[in-house]
This record gives C-alpha cells, structure tokens and sequence, in this order.
C-alpha cells in the first residue's frame, strides 16, 4: 500500500495514511490509527501546511514518479516555523534547490543549540535527513567540539564517531524534507533565507 507519514509536532509521532481499497469501487486516502487498526476519513485538519514536508512511501514493484502541484514562493524568504523546545518538525526548503547541511536554517532566530558531547546529545540541535538507499536516517548534530570550533557535524550513533560534513554528499536534494530538532530549552523559530 502506498503511504504518506506526515509529523505531528503537538504528540511528537507520526500521522500515518495509506491509499486504503475499502471495496473494490471505494479506495482512497486514509489516515490508520496504527495502534488500533482503525481507519478514518479525512479532515480539514488533515492538512500540509506551507514547507512542511512528508514521508512517501512506494507500495508498488516498481518505481513511480511523484510529481507535485501548486505555486512555488518567489520570496527572499519562507514561511517559519516555531519550534517548541525538544521538538520535531518535519520540514522542507520551500525553493527545489538542493542544498548542503551547513546550509539549510540559515536564519535561526536564537542561533543553533550546539552541545559538547562524545555522543548524539538531546540537548544539541539536529537534522535527521532520510537516506533512501541505507533506507535509515542519517543524523547531523550542531557539534561543540571546543569553544572555538563549533559546527554541524554527521554523528554515526552505533559508534558516536563524528563526520565533517562532505558538500557532495550531506545534502538535501531539492523537495527532500528533514526532521530538525530544536535542542534548546525555549521554543525558537527556524526561517529559511533564499
């Protein structure tokens, strides 16, 4: 079946949808209480709003290509995001421009949230991008190194080793969303600048 996950920043989980065959002359989008096995029409609550993105997922054999309509903003700037404190939002660049890890939230209201850690810290501000050949996520982390060098970092967290971002391959491709993760003890508002 094919899906659409979609982040729920208020209960911290995922909204799952599947293209649902009722009967065999009533199939459409639905959301599933997982926990349950109940399905449930959908609502005008059940909306994406603007440079909020979404997980798809291909049920099929073979692959399909997926193709969005609508305007693309011609603004300096996107909308923003306000970010409660140790929160997930799923997020996109509104503009379908790739763009590198160290790029992406680049007008952070407070600035980043780093944390001085061996490991991946709650306390950090992280970007957890979907790698769809590891089919895993990969894990970026707002890394303080020493007082002096703080940066974005990926973090292997089998291992806590921490990797200087590689511009060729750390990279949102343009209509990719990521999970960011606001590690600081406020909510804060994240706004992407073209």
């Amino acid at each position: 079946m094919d899906q659409i996950w979609i982040w729920n920043t208020a209960v911290n989980t995922w909204y799952k949808y599947g293209y649902h065959r009722i009967a065999a002359n009533n199939i459409k989008w639905q959301r599933c209480d997982t926990n349950t096995a109940t399905w449930y029409d959908l609502t005008e609550s059940d909306v994406l709003a603007p440079g909020q993105s979404f997980l798809f997922y291909n049920g099929s054999t073979s692959s399909i290509n997926v193709t969005m309509a609508g305007q693309i903003t011609d603004l300096s700037e996107s909308p923003y995001f306000d970010i409660p404190n140790k929160k997930y939002m799923y997020v996109a660049y509104p503009w379908p421009e790739a763009k590198t890890i160290a790029q992406v939230g680049a007008s952070y209201a407070e600035g980043y949230s780093p944390k001085s850690s061996s490991s991946f810290g709650a306390a950090m501000d992280q970007i957890w991008l979907w790698n769809t050949t590891a089919n895993t996520w990969y894990k970026y982390g707002y890394h303080r190194i020493s007082s002096t060098n703080i940066k974005w970092q990926r973090c292997d967290t089998n291992t806590a080793t921490w990797y200087d971002l590689d511009d060729a391959t750390d990279v949102v491709p343009a209509g990719y969303g990521f999970l960011f993760y606001n590690g600081a003890t406020s909510p804060t508002r994240l706004q992407f600048t073209r």
